[in-house]
């Protein structure tokens, strides 16, 4: 597949939130297809040398007199247009695009940052499908600024600047098959207002590159304030710490510092901060989450304003504390209390600074929390997955594939039929085995069936397998062993979570009227619902139960925090995974069907679990769990009730406050 990625300024070198989705946007397009970058450099130089090879850059610089700016975002204004967009269709970049788009001849056009409005008819025109990265709803965010400026003429460019960007956003689903936003709530308004398809691509980093901050050995009574200071609402948010919070800060802490990070800082800006006593300005630093990370905790009285959220995404990958408001962290799924502390007046930013310095504890535990988060739902993973997801939608199914998913799903179909037939002559096979191996040698511990042997089970026919009466399996047994000893983990008392069950399970939980199963597809338990979003409350479940479940989703450490989310503080939750050598592989994840196959013992697993690490991403989630090694623990109970001694199974408890 062919797909034109097309951006304003170019991804590489990585100077804002933007340029980074841009990046991951560029990587995981490149998973399914072969992708050209095309982009129009207007506020930053490229760095070609690591822009991808092919790529079709045309520099169109923004202008420096701030004269000319001016006149050219009223011309923008008049137009109706976002100033950026304005630029480059007054230097040609819309007869550029249709040039570039006519000798590509792409199956997809994706258009990023400000590529929106004129341009998108443009690439519909030439692409069978184009999809628009909109990011946000910035008109009311910008309009909201409105209220923070003493100015009139502020107040006013502000006022214009929300009516532009309302109309831009409009127009920006003409012609567009998709249009992708960070957050659902921003989505769903801008489906219900146009009708267009749109799609969840959330913000996010590259987690593992932030371990190296974890123990930076933090400077004593300072904190630290990232962002662009080419920005308004950051600036508004520089000021405000600098002229107010940390006066009042020095006033009970004399000691205190502030260290301001930020790439372009106006030389008044600058200036403006140099004045100030207890203030350090670090301007254009090649790494600013290591001087985040030495001056912690993160402060962002962000008040109002749009934006990736990058700061607070990096903070918590980086494990620092997070001081912000609630506009800090809209959209994103961050707790106050549990992840960060959200503050409004500067008196209660002042408190929950002292707080931080004064509970170190405290503190640790609320960024292990959103680090937990981060890495369940803003790793770059995510993205990648939503991306690939819509790319692969766009390139449509194979006839054979549609065949396929049809004999699969239909109920009409012979695929369906065949499948009925199947597992009532598996049953019959079973009652006939029960009657012909009559016996005492084996007993399930699951249903009580004394017999000679249990019947075979699986592809290859593994023997003394199933119990023909429950239709348990080893782990099965292992399991009711267990609650055997452990009566207060037995389904069928207090409330219970089972996730994709088996009948037996299925079976005994129902007698327990707080019992609820869940399954992803439709008919299989007695709820549709998605393990990585769980429609229930926190702190609802005394047990959960997920046998061979996590080895099937591809975002298993949001599974991972959404189990420990819904556990009740002394709850349980009885997992188990196949295991095999120490470390996790999750190599062939995106790999054909039958590549996983062989790699993972079944097509439909994304992962083999390590013995050594399994435990570890649990703990990450929120989970002290203990490995029961059957062989052990069931010692005189393996010959009989015909259990894999090999087999392991985690017991884990809440940990996260």
């Amino acid at each position: 597949m062919r797909i034109a990625f097309i951006v304003g300024d170019a991804p590489w070198p990585p100077t804002a939130g933007g340029r980074l989705r841009d990046q991951a946007t560029l990587a995981a397009a490149s998973t399914v297809g072969e992708v050209t970058l095309v982009c129009f450099p207007f506020a930053q130089s490229p760095d070609l040398a690591r822009l991808p090879a092919g790529s079709r850059v045309f520099p169109l610089p923004w202008p420096r007199s701030v004269v000319r700016r001016a006149l050219q975002r009223g011309v923008a204004t008049a137009h109706r247009r976002h100033v950026f967009q304005e630029h480059l269709i007054r230097h040609g970049a819309l007869s550029i695009v249709d040039e570039t788009l006519r000798d590509l001849e792409p199956d997809l056009t994706i258009l990023g940052y400000p590529m929106f409005g004129p341009f998108v008819g443009m690439a519909h025109r030439r692409t069978p499908h184009v999809f628009v990265d909109l990011l946000e709803l910035r008109g009311a965010a910008i309009a909201a600024r409105v209220r923070t400026h003493s100015r009139l003429i502020d107040r006013v460019r502000a006022r214009l600047d929300g009516a532009v960007m309302d109309h831009v956003e409009r127009t920006a689903a003409l012609g567009a098959d998709e249009v992708w936003f960070v957050t659902a709530a921003d989505a769903d308004r801008f489906a219900a207002d146009t009708g267009v398809a749109t799609r969840v691509v959330p913000n996010t980093v590259d987690v593992a590159r932030y371990e190296r901050y974890h123990e930076p050995g933090r400077q004593p009574d300072s904190i630290v304030f990232v962002g662009a200071l080419d920005n308004g609402p950051n600036v508004d948010a520089a000021r405000r710490l600098s002229t107010r919070i940390l006066p009042l800060l020095r006033s009970r802490r004399p000691q205190a510092e502030l260290a301001i990070v930020g790439r372009r800082p106006g030389s008044g800006l600058a200036a403006e901060l140099g004045r100030i006593g207890g203030v350090r300005l670090f301007s254009d630093v090649p790494d600013a989450m290591e001087l985040a990370a030495r001056f912690g905790p993160l402060v962002a009285p962000l008040e109002s304003g749009s934006g990736t959220k990058l700061k607070v995404l990096e903070a918590a990958a980086a494990r620092v504390p997070i001081v912000t408001t609630q506009s800090g962290i809209d959209g994103l799924e961050y707790r106050d209390r549990r992840d960060l502390l959200i503050a409004t007046s500067d008196d209660e930013f002042v408190t929950a600074i002292e707080d931080i310095w004064d509970d170190p504890e405290a503190a640790r535990r609320r960024a292990e929390s959103a680090y937990a988060l981060t890495v369940s739902t803003y790793d770059r993973h995510v993205a990648t997955d939503a991306i690939r997801a819509a790319i692969v939608g766009a390139a449509g199914a194979s006839s054979a594939d549609r065949s396929d998913a049809i004999e699969r799903t239909d109920p009409s179909t012979r695929a369906a039929r065949l499948m009925r037939v199947r597992s009532f002559g598996h049953r019959l096979r079973l009652r006939g085995w029960q009657l012909t191996h009559r016996g005492t040698d084996r007993q399930c511990p699951a249903c009580g069936l004394q017999i000679g042997e249990f019947a075979p089970y699986g592809v290859a026919r593994r023997p003394d397998a199933q119990c023909p009466r429950c239709g348990s399996l080893e782990r099965h047994r292992a399991l009711a062993l267990y609650v055997t000893e452990h009566p207060e983990l037995d389904a069928s008392n207090g409330r219970v979570l089972a996730i994709a069950p088996d009948s037996h399970l299925e079976k005994r939980g129902r007698r327990n009227p707080d019992y609820l199963s869940i399954d992803l597809a439709p008919g299989r338990a007695m709820q549709t619902m998605d393990l990585e979003r769980l429609d229930l409350p926190d702190e609802d479940r005394d047990l959960v139960i997920a046998y061979h479940v996590l080895e099937h989703i591809r975002n298993d450490a949001r599974a991972m925090l959404e189990i420990a989310r819904v556990l009740r503080p002394a709850g349980t939750a009885i997992l188990e995974v196949p295991l095999r050598g120490d470390e996790t592989d999750e190599r062939f994840a995106d790999a054909p069907a039958e590549v996983r196959a062989r790699e993972y013992d079944q097509a439909d697993h994304v992962r083999m679990y390590g013995r050594a690490d399994f435990e570890g991403r649990l703990r990450r989630a929120g989970l002290s769990a203990t490995a029961v090694h059957v062989g052990e623990a069931f010692r005189t109970e393996v010959e009989h009730a015909a259990l894999n001694p090999d087999e392991i199974f985690h017991v884990a408890r809440r940990t996260l406050a």
